[in-house]
Protein backbone atom coordinates (compact mmCIF):
# COMPACT_ATOMS: atom_id res chain seq x y z
CA UNK A 1 0.00 0.00 0.00
CA UNK A 2 0.97 3.21 -1.01
CA UNK A 3 -0.67 6.90 -1.13
CA UNK A 4 -3.95 5.19 -0.46
CA UNK A 5 -3.06 2.62 -2.84
CA UNK A 6 -4.37 -1.11 -2.16
CA UNK A 7 -3.21 -4.63 -3.61
CA UNK A 8 -3.79 -7.88 -2.37
CA UNK A 9 -0.73 -8.78 -3.00
CA UNK A 10 2.04 -6.33 -2.49
CA UNK A 11 2.21 -3.59 0.13
CA UNK A 12 4.74 -0.92 0.20
CA UNK A 13 5.40 1.13 3.90
CA UNK A 14 7.92 3.86 3.90
CA UNK A 15 9.67 4.65 7.22
CA UNK A 16 11.17 8.27 6.73
CA UNK A 17 14.06 10.21 8.80
CA UNK A 18 16.60 12.71 8.31
CA UNK A 19 19.16 10.34 6.89
CA UNK A 20 17.16 7.75 5.22
CA UNK A 21 13.87 6.69 3.48
CA UNK A 22 12.74 3.35 4.05
CA UNK A 23 10.46 1.34 1.83
CA UNK A 24 9.36 -1.68 3.40
CA UNK A 25 8.28 -4.03 0.67
CA UNK A 26 5.96 -7.40 1.25
CA UNK A 27 4.35 -9.69 -1.39
CA UNK A 28 5.14 -10.25 -4.52
CA UNK A 29 7.02 -7.52 -7.00
CA UNK A 30 5.56 -8.36 -10.67
CA UNK A 31 4.05 -7.35 -13.69
CA UNK A 32 0.69 -6.04 -12.03
CA UNK A 33 2.38 -4.46 -8.70
CA UNK A 34 5.60 -3.43 -9.68
CA UNK A 35 3.96 0.28 -10.44
CA UNK A 36 3.25 0.59 -6.88
CA UNK A 37 7.16 -0.21 -6.28
CA UNK A 38 7.49 2.65 -8.73
CA UNK A 39 5.51 5.40 -7.63
CA UNK A 40 6.89 4.56 -3.91
CA UNK A 41 10.30 4.89 -4.77
CA UNK A 42 9.81 7.85 -7.15
CA UNK A 43 7.95 9.74 -4.16
CA UNK A 44 10.81 8.69 -1.69
CA UNK A 45 13.41 9.98 -3.81
CA UNK A 46 12.01 13.72 -5.02
CA UNK A 47 13.17 14.71 -1.60
CA UNK A 48 16.55 13.79 -2.83
CA UNK A 49 17.46 12.02 0.93
CA UNK A 50 21.34 10.79 1.50
CA UNK A 51 20.00 6.97 1.48
CA UNK A 52 16.95 5.11 -0.02
CA UNK A 53 16.79 1.77 1.23
CA UNK A 54 14.69 -0.67 -0.51
CA UNK A 55 13.66 -3.57 2.87
CA UNK A 56 12.58 -6.77 0.52
CA UNK A 57 12.68 -8.96 3.51
CA UNK A 58 8.78 -9.83 3.11
CA UNK A 59 8.71 -10.47 -0.48
CA UNK A 60 8.01 -13.94 -1.48
CA UNK A 61 8.38 -13.25 -5.51
CA UNK A 62 10.54 -11.25 -7.12
CA UNK A 63 9.84 -10.98 -10.91
CA UNK A 64 11.46 -9.00 -13.88
CA UNK A 65 9.23 -6.18 -13.65
CA UNK A 66 10.58 -5.76 -9.94
CA UNK A 67 13.85 -6.00 -11.01
CA UNK A 68 13.49 -3.71 -13.79
CA UNK A 69 12.04 -1.51 -10.98
CA UNK A 70 14.95 -1.35 -9.34
CA UNK A 71 17.68 -0.98 -11.73
CA UNK A 72 15.44 2.13 -13.21
CA UNK A 73 16.02 3.31 -9.55
CA UNK A 74 19.57 2.94 -9.46
CA UNK A 75 19.91 5.03 -12.52
CA UNK A 76 17.84 7.26 -11.24
CA UNK A 77 19.07 8.60 -8.29
CA UNK A 78 22.97 8.28 -10.06
CA UNK A 79 25.62 10.01 -6.93
CA UNK A 80 22.67 12.02 -5.55
CA UNK A 81 21.16 9.47 -3.33
CA UNK A 82 22.52 5.77 -2.32
CA UNK A 83 20.29 3.32 -3.10
CA UNK A 84 20.58 -0.20 -1.09
CA UNK A 85 18.38 -3.43 -1.29
CA UNK A 86 17.96 -5.62 1.97
CA UNK A 87 17.17 -9.24 0.48
CA UNK A 88 18.16 -11.91 2.81
CA UNK A 89 15.12 -14.36 1.82
CA UNK A 90 15.68 -16.77 -0.89
CA UNK A 91 12.82 -14.83 -3.29
CA UNK A 92 14.36 -11.58 -3.39
CA UNK A 93 18.31 -12.35 -3.43
CA UNK A 94 18.02 -15.31 -5.80
CA UNK A 95 16.66 -13.39 -8.29
CA UNK A 96 19.32 -10.22 -7.94
CA UNK A 97 22.37 -12.88 -7.64
CA UNK A 98 20.74 -14.96 -11.04
CA UNK A 99 20.74 -11.68 -12.75
CA UNK A 100 24.04 -10.32 -11.47
CA UNK A 101 21.91 -7.33 -10.27
CA UNK A 102 24.01 -7.56 -7.11
CA UNK A 103 27.04 -6.44 -9.06
CA UNK A 104 25.51 -3.12 -9.81
CA UNK A 105 22.91 -2.66 -7.09
CA UNK A 106 24.53 -2.65 -2.89
CA UNK A 107 22.51 -5.39 -1.38
CA UNK A 108 22.71 -6.00 2.57
CA UNK A 109 21.50 -9.05 4.41
CA UNK A 110 19.84 -6.92 6.77
CA UNK A 111 18.17 -3.47 7.07
CA UNK A 112 20.45 -2.39 10.00
CA UNK A 113 23.23 -3.03 7.43
CA UNK A 114 21.58 -1.14 4.94
CA UNK A 115 20.77 1.79 7.35
CA UNK A 116 24.78 2.24 8.10
CA UNK A 117 26.11 5.66 8.04
CA UNK A 118 27.65 6.84 4.39
CA UNK A 119 30.99 7.23 4.33
CA UNK A 120 31.42 11.13 5.54
CA UNK A 121 28.19 11.66 6.34
CA UNK A 122 28.15 10.53 9.84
Amino acid sequence: MVDGEDSPVLTVTTLASNQAVVLVVAGEVDLDTAPILHRALESAVVVNPPLVVVDLSAVRLLACAGLSVLTAAHHEVGGRTCLRVVADGRAARRPLLLTGMDKCLDVCRTRAQALTPLPGKQ
